[in-house]
């Protein structure tokens, strides 16, 4: 039985002297975790700067989509562009009152905004187009025997910060007195 207890006293000490030589063990271990949280770290922030560019985008996405949809209703309403056309087409951005109202814009105040993002892109066609004139479409509520209707073709583009493109292609019919 001696034996045996000298064989145990000899794995303690052995267990104590490998213990007492692993002191730089702590250092290496909390070298490895600063390494692991620096990399979580890292893709975190690679992450949020994505989601800030994605939201970006979106934003001047719509920002274009809005200065179309403010193009539009001008084009619209404005009922100068439509008797400038006659039988024919205007460019709308080659006609400066028509550009610099599109572009001015007004809120909700009706007061001309001044710092928007979008206007309309002079390189492409945005033009108003005379297609026919012809009977009342259905359920117009006019009366046919005074009352016509004149169809035009939309066709307006428009650009806004980051290069961002909005375009619209719409059909319009106006009643007007024959």
């Amino acid at each position: 039985m001696m034996k045996d207890a000298t064989t145990s006293e000899k794995h303690v000490a052995m267990l104590a002297r490998t213990v007492s030589n692993e002191k730089g063990l702590a250092l290496v271990l909390a070298l490895f975790m600063l390494a692991i949280m620096s990399l979580i770290a890292t893709v975190s922030l690679n992450i949020s700067s994505t989601e800030v560019r994605i939201s970006g985008n979106y934003k001047t996405g719509h920002d274009a989509m809005f200065g179309v949809d403010r193009a539009l209703e001008y084009v619209m309403v404005n009922e100068d562009v439509f008797t400038t056309i006659g039988t024919g087409e205007v460019n709308v951005a080659d006609v400066t009152e028509h550009l610099s109202n599109i572009i001015a814009g007004t809120d909700d105040d009706g007061d001309i905004e001044t710092a928007l993002v979008t206007q309309l892109d002079t390189t492409k066609t945005n033009k108003v187009q005379w297609i026919a004139t012809g009977a009342l479409p259905p359920g117009s509520g006019s009366d046919p025997t005074y009352f016509q209707a004149r169809y035009y073709a939309l066709d307006l583009a428009v650009v806004g910060a980051n290069n961002a493109t909005g375009s619209v292609e719409a059909q319009v019919v106006r009643v007007v007195p024959k």
